[in-house]
Parts: structure tokens; C-alpha cells; sequence
């Protein structure tokens, strides 16, 4: 099912959800405690581009989890440095702070993974037939 459309000049971008992926990432939560990792949706995108632009469009979603990452390491670099007091409070925001980071940080490494279905997949291929590799 199609939960989101985007028409922009020569390109056309959906959003659909993958409704069996969701129901078993929810059975496993229900059968086994702790971190269960499932995305019940994928993006795919129709049109006319070369393969620089597909390998670009692939590393905008893992780009935007290095951002976050690089804004979270920062953020706690500075918050937590010599000669900082941290109130009981502020900790529990900076613990939020670490698992954000070290999420985001997990998100960019996975989605680079060279797997079809990958955004890593499309990256390194499309940059393979860019520079005449593939």
C-alpha cells in the first residue's frame, strides 16, 4: 500500500509500507524481550537519472543518520567536557543524547551494507556504473 507520493520533474517517489514486516517485528516484540530492529516500510523511486544521481539518492538517508550522529558526538563532546556540572536532569537527557548517537551511528554503518534492498547496495552499484566499474 502506498502511503506517500512524490512527483518532481523527471522523477516519481513512493513511500509504501510492508504491512507483513511490521506484523512480525510486532510478534517477535511479543515472543522475546529487548531490542527488536524491523523498518515496515520502503521508498522506491521511478524515472529517468543517471546512475551518479540513483548513488546520490541512495546515501541521502544514510547521510542524514551521519548528520545526526555527527551532531549528537558534538553535542556531548561539548556538554560533557572538563570542568562541566551536569545536573541529574541533564544526565538523563545526555543518556537520550547517547542512544540517539548511538543509534543514528548503527543506522549509518547497516544501510551501507552492499545487500540488495540495501541503500548500500544501490550506492556502490550505481557508483560502479558511473565511473565504468560495472
Amino acid at each position: 500500500a502506498s502511503l506517500f507520493q512524490h512527483h518532481d520533474y523527471r522523477k516519481f517517489a513512493e513511500v509504501h509500507a510492508a504491512y507483513l514486516w511490521l506484523g512480525i517485528g510486532v510478534l517477535m516484540k511479543l515472543i522475546m524481550p529487548g531490542f527488536v530492529f524491523f523498518v515496515p516500510a520502503f521508498t522506491s523511486i521511478v524515472g529517468d537519472s543517471t546512475p551518479l544521481q540513483e548513488a546520490a539518492i541512495s546515501f541521502a538517508g544514510p547521510a542524514v543518520n551521519l548528520l545526526f550522529w555527527l551532531g549528537a558526538w558534538a553535542y556531548l563532546k561539548y556538554a560533557t567536557g572538563p570542568g562541566k556540572r551536569v545536573s541529574k536532569h541533564d544526565k538523563e537527557k545526555l543518556r537520550f543524547l547517547a542512544l540517539f548517537r548511538y543509534i543514528n551511528g548503527f543506522l549509518f554503518i547497516f544501510n551501507l551494507i552492499p545487500i540488495p534492498g540495501f541503500d548500500g547496495y544501490s550506492l556502490f552499484s550505481n557508483l560502479g556504473k558511473a565511473f565504468g566499474l560495472l
